[in-house]
């Protein structure tokens, strides 16, 4: 969305939304918000931040109501409601829209949208310019970039040197842009400079100038005056590759169809309209998948780690048979350990059993058979977790076959209902018995 239809927009939602209160904030998507007002009917303005589409406008498409609001749009709820539209305002020639509410029993806020591509953002700030909280917050980086945190003073986005506000661009410009363009000016070139310019647009531009500075120079200042006296022309218009765009010129050069609009929100929703309800979908369904693949991945580690405690317990189960071959036996005290005759063995071959010095023959053997029934008793618990695991991993690759096939809010709803919480997902400690100090048994002796 360019500076020509942001400025047509808002100054249609500035008729349209002065005086509406806020009744319910929904986030549809990362990076979309629809904001429900009443102002003598029910309306729904969209916040969208995405990188490729960042826009606002007005839609009367009816949704189902996502699930419960993430952080940002819950906070909007509590801030917001029953709160009045002030004023709406674009900041001139650039793409930072001002909205303010004023509020029953508290100060006004102003709720900031920057339609900057992939740097887009919502931020809700207060009388005195602190941020209160944003969708996309934006760690401090040695100063590269804002920061963008709660309380935090908001800063307009700096722009680079070289780019020029439409306000303050001179025809010597766009003769320099030309001429570091071997004499013809160059449609990107033309977007990187103009603040705001949409990459469409620019085309036109160029080849409608062919070029030419001078030309170009006079289609942007008809383009601005009609900017500040608020009558720019609505154009939607159809490109040769079946894509649609929201144009203040008449695309004669890039687009194979043009229809003029004398409504700025009906060319919008004639474009984003159809594809809302699917691309919603679609990001409820990413989000969802990328939970349940983030817990099937912790499932299965979970599952190998208790198949090393069942193997490990596992080799715990001799220690019955090795008590039971001490009972018999008479080791002097002091003694590391002992040759017995394993006559659970069909050939009785000789079986060396590691002792502890500082307990009897006896207290070893009791030893052994304590942790037999150590190991007996973590082995249960084991399989139990392993069945447990194995279960709750194929209700989940399921929920993920469910979450792909889903067709509406609701279908999402009902999955995220029935993925596991935390708690389902703790796993309980299983004991496994230590390993004695002194050496293991030996293997079999033959002779």
């Amino acid at each position: 969305m360019d500076i020509f239809i942001l400025k047509a927009l808002v100054d249609d939602l500035q008729q349209q939304l002065v005086g509406a209160i806020a009744s319910k904030v929904f986030q549809m998507s990362a990076d979309d918000l629809l904001v429900r007002l009443w102002r003598q009917q029910d309306q729904r303005l969209l916040l969208s931040t995405h990188a490729k589409s960042a826009r606002l406008h007005l839609t009367s498409l009816r949704f189902e109501n996502p699930p419960s609001p993430p952080r940002f749009a819950a906070y909007l709820r509590s801030q917001l409601q029953r709160a009045r539209i002030q004023r709406l305002a674009v900041q001139p020639y650039d793409r930072i829209v001002h909205i303010t509410w004023e509020r029953r029993d508290a100060a006004p806020v102003t709720l900031i949208h920057e339609l900057l591509g992939a740097q887009s953002n919502l931020l809700l700030v207060d009388a005195e310019g602190t941020i209160l909280e944003l969708l996309k917050r934006v760690a401090p980086d040695g100063g590269r970039r804002r920061a963008l945190l709660p309380g935090h003073p908001y800063q307009v986005p700096p722009q680079p040197a070289h780019r020029r506000s439409l306000s303050d661009l001179t025809l010597n410009d766009l003769s320099d842009l030309a001429r570091d363009g071997d004499q013809a000016l160059d449609a990107q070139h033309l977007q990187r400079l103009v603040i705001g310019l949409d990459p469409v647009l620019a085309t036109e531009l160029v080849q409608r100038s062919q070029g030419d500075p001078g030309t170009c120079w006079a289609e942007l200042q008809n383009l601005r005056q009609h900017y500040e006296q608020g009558t720019l022309p609505i154009y939607l218009c159809t490109l040769a590759d079946g894509t649609r765009h929201v144009s203040a010129l008449p695309l004669t050069h890039t687009a194979s169809r043009v229809e003029p609009y004398e409504d700025v929100q009906e060319a919008l929703a004639a474009v984003y309209d159809p594809h809302m309800h699917t691309a919603w979908l679609k990001s409820a369904q990413q989000d969802t998948l990328k939970q349940i693949n983030r817990q099937l991945r912790r499932l299965r580690k979970k599952s190998q780690n208790i198949l090393k405690d069942h193997d490990k317990l596992q080799s715990y189960l001799d220690y019955q048979r090795y008590g039971t071959l001490l009972m018999g036996q008479n080791a002097p005290r002091g003694a590391s350990q002992i040759d017995v005759a394993d006559y659970y063995h069909p050939e009785q071959p000789t079986l060396t059993i590691a002792l502890d010095p500082k307990q009897s023959t006896k207290e070893n053997a009791q030893a052994y058979f304590k942790k037999y029934r150590k190991a007996k008793s973590g082995l249960a618990k084991v399989q139990s977790l392993l069945e447990q695991c194995a279960t709750d991993i194929r209700d989940l690759e399921n929920l993920a076959q469910q979450a792909e096939r889903a067709e509406t809010w609701s279908d999402m709803q009902s999955i995220a209902s029935k993925q596991p919480g935390p708690k389902q997902e703790t796993q309980r400690k299983v004991r496994v018995p230590a390993q004695p100090k002194t050496p293991p048994a030996r293997p079999y002796r033959t002779f």
